[in-house]
């Protein structure tokens, strides 16, 4: 396939790119980038002025349910969602039945990934059934192809436990990701602990049930020589105050956020529509 893509907004922080520009595609793989390139008749070409182009994106929590949970989704069909939204790589997340805690497993998913139509990585479990009891073979794991460690889902309360796996992670340069919810705190809450909970008799979710755990993890990490901490979902303010913090202190931690809590805030639960339903829930 021979096509030039014109006048599209082309951005691609790796390469420090932002510009207007065109794309050459021959045989499918790009060949050329540039602010206008010229081309004979006979190519098709396609104006995205308006349109933006950017470089394959890469999600690192997905749910691809192998083993076990099938019948909500699979890896070919994850795979093929994927491509269709763009991304070109995906992280799944262990949290499988069983959990993804054993090399054998981790071995048979990736061979079975080999070919597919995007890179599909995969993390392991910190804690054999993600029980937060005993460690799951780190090592062995990192060994067989495991890119980040997490109990995803289910929190690590244990400091000591905690501590263990973000040694053995850093031996293997594995970074440590965690679901941070003190589900004490939250208690089946269903939304924001606030003015508006108050208002439907919705039990609410106190923020402190993110913030607190994601303290005392940045505190143990930032003791452990060699560890990265990494926070999924990060959903309210105190949590990106916690990072900001930990960041200049030098701490190695990094953090995610999903789009609807850009744009979602706990008014959008006022008339009781469970399409707002999330958790961790939307702010005020």
């Amino acid at each position: 396939m021979n096509l030039v893509l014109k006048n599209a907004h082309l951005v691609s922080p790796v390469d420090n790119l932002d510009m207007i520009g065109d794309i050459l595609i021959e045989n499918g793989l790009i060949k050329d980038i540039r602010s206008s390139i010229k081309h004979s008749k006979s190519i098709e070409s396609i104006d995205l002025k308006g349109k933006t182009v950017v470089p394959g994106l890469y999600d690192m929590h997905v749910h691809f349910r192998e083993p076990g949970q099938t019948h909500k989704e699979n890896l070919i069909s994850g795979a093929e969602a994927a491509a269709n939204g763009g991304f070109t790589g995906v992280l799944c997340m262990p949290n499988t039945t069983p959990a993804i805690d054993n090399p054998v497993l981790l071995r048979d998913l990736i061979n079975r990934t080999r070919s597919n139509i995007v890179d599909i990585d995969f993390s392991v479990c910190a804690t054999k059934s993600r029980k937060g009891e005993e460690l799951s073979p780190i090592l062995s794991l990192n060994e067989a192809g495991a890119v980040a460690i997490t109990d995803d889902g289910s929190p690590i309360y244990d400091p000591e436990i905690l501590r263990r796996v973000f040694e053995y992670a850093s031996q293997s340069g594995l970074p440590v990701i965690q679901h941070c919810e003190d589900m004490r705190i939250s208690n089946k809450g269903v939304m924001n602990e606030g003015l508006i909970s108050t208002v439907t008799g919705m039990r609410g979710i106190p923020s402190a049930s993110e913030t607190s755990v994601i303290a005392r993890d940045i505190e143990i990490c930032s003791f452990v020589n060699g560890a990265h901490y990494h926070i999924q979902h990060i959903s309210c303010r105190g949590s990106v105050r916690l990072l900001r913090s930990a960041k200049e202190r030098g701490v190695s931690v990094t953090g995610e956020v999903c789009p609807h809590h850009f744009i979602l805030t706990d008014k959008n639960c006022i008339d009781y529509d469970t399409n707002y339903k999330m958790n961790p829930p939307s702010e005020e």
